[in-house]
């Protein structure tokens, strides 16, 4: 099995290599990343779209992204985040780009590897989770999800051993996607007093990284600008999955969009906090808050659903009946990134296979793995068939965001080319979401048990035999 995995993965990031050589986006977001760093480095600003677009508009070898039209591809990240390509941008880009393609294939092998030790299971079930996620959106997009989530694995390890300051280190490298590192960071501060540090101490160097990349001005220009712009520009980007973006879909008002998805990302980081209050596992803190604040949002994307995956792996071998069918659920659906098996057929077969894989892993019969591959069939050719549907642009109401800044341009783009609203849509994000609520309703069946557990005086607990 974890041969046939193997050959797979290799098989549909070949694929998805070819298929974004033709798109001519191949690394695209990764292009934006090594931009940005070669501007600190050349002690600009790496959120202002003249520097950023001089370096991303330069033609590339092998059909790698290159930007045009005037459209700079934003690298909202805080000035830590960016200094890690800060290295890479003394490369030739080209070079630079087959290293990164390198650490992100490495990255999302050793989170499979280190997910399964962390959950007890087998590779095969972590390979076959992670096998699409990885191969089909993150390595050939660029992503930063595949790090991010090796990362967070590696600190819930660290912590299981007692490593607290290695621990706070990987939460540092989590921390390149900031919106989840951020609910991992608070609960591992709050119910894990021998972290707390190690974490401050941990932040403190991620204050400082991000003032020696530019400065208290570009420091503060991220959190009071960027930010804001961003998750205006990609508001009604057709690939969002955040509660904002179903709310503009539904004609709400970017403001009111925008303050919903905010107030559900503090709702489900606080949710997942709480829950692992009184967690057993030590390493929940790491791993379930971050897929908890995956559920609304106001930017979420395809790539980020590996973030959820060791959680659904850890809850899969839970005693409880409820909270092990929730997370075996969300398994089946998060493995597969429905929304691009619409638009590329291939992955459709991709998605019977690992289906039938996982199935099979978590202890159900051949036959029963059988039918649930060929239901993953029916549904992708459902979404498929969907999509396929003729669809207007939606009507996406022009932003006027500060025209220095990156995001200026990429709004314009997005509202011009990417902002599609349609039934076919709202069908091909459906499994994703589903999935993210039955690993929430695991989550939380399971931390309702703990609390009943530790209310329960010892005089009256059941013997153990």
């Amino acid at each position: 099995m974890r041969n046939a995995l193997l050959a797979l993965a290799l098989l549909v990031l070949a694929f998805e290599v070819h298929a974004r050589i033709a798109a001519g986006d191949l690394l695209g977001d990764f292009h934006a990343f090594y931009c940005a760093g070669r501007v600190i480095a050349g002690g600009g600003d790496p959120y202002r779209a003249a520097p950023l677009y001089a370096c991303e508009s330069q033609a590339q070898p092998w059909h790698l992204y290159s930007a045009a039209g005037g459209v700079a591809l934003p690298a909202p990240l805080p000035g830590y985040a960016l200094a890690l390509f800060v290295p890479l941008a003394f490369l030739p880009y080209p070079l630079a780009a087959i290293l990164w393609f390198l650490v992100s294939s490495a990255a999302g092998a050793a989170a499979a590897a280190w997910s399964a030790r962390l959950a007890g299971s087998s590779f095969a079930l972590a390979g076959a989770a992670f096998a699409l996620p990885i191969a089909a959106v993150c390595i050939p997009f660029g992503e930063l999800a595949a790090l991010s989530v090796a990362a967070f694995v590696c600190a819930a390890l660290a912590i299981r051993r007692g490593a607290y300051a290695f621990a706070a280190a990987a939460l540092g490298v989590a921390a390149i996607e900031p919106h989840l590192a951020l609910p991992a960071f608070a609960a591992c501060f709050l119910w894990q007093p021998r972290m707390r540090v190690p974490l401050a101490t941990c932040a403190a160097v991620l204050a400082a990284v991000s003032l020696a990349c530019g400065g208290a001005a570009t420091f503060s220009e991220y959190f009071a600008r960027v930010l804001p712009a961003q998750a205006l520009a990609e508001l009604p980007r057709t690939s969002q999955l955040s509660l904002a973006w179903a709310l503009s879909a539904l004609g709400a008002s970017g403001r009111v969009a925008l303050t919903g998805g905010a107030v559900s990302y503090v709702v489900m980081v606080a949710a997942g906090i709480w829950a692992v209050r009184r967690a057993r596992d030590a390493a929940l803190a790491v791993v379930l808050p971050p897929a908890f604040a995956l559920l609304g949002g106001t930017f979420i994307h395809l790539a980020e659903m590996v973030v959820a995956i060791p959680l659904a792996l850890i809850l899969a071998r839970d005693a409880r009946r409820p909270v092990r069918l929730c997370a075996e659920l969300a398994l089946v659906l998060l493995a597969v990134p429905w929304l691009r098996a619409g638009v590329e057929l291939p992955l459709i077969a991709a998605a019977a296979v690992v289906t039938f894989a996982i199935v099979r892993e978590l202890g159900s019969e051949p036959v029963v793995a059988l039918r649930a591959s060929l239901l993953a069939v029916l549904a992708g050719g459902a979404i498929a068939f969907a999509l396929s549907a003729p669809a207007a642009a939606a009507h996406a109401a022009a932003v006027h965001l500060p025209p220095d800044l990156a995001e200026a341009s990429w709004a314009a783009a997005i509202r011009a080319h990417d902002a599609v609203v349609s039934l076919g849509v709202w069908i091909a994000k459906a499994p994703t979401w589903a999935g993210l609520i039955a690993l929430a309703s695991g989550g939380a069946i399971a931390a309702a048990h703990e609390d009943r557990v530790a209310r329960i005086p010892v005089g009256d607990a059941p013997a153990r035999r």
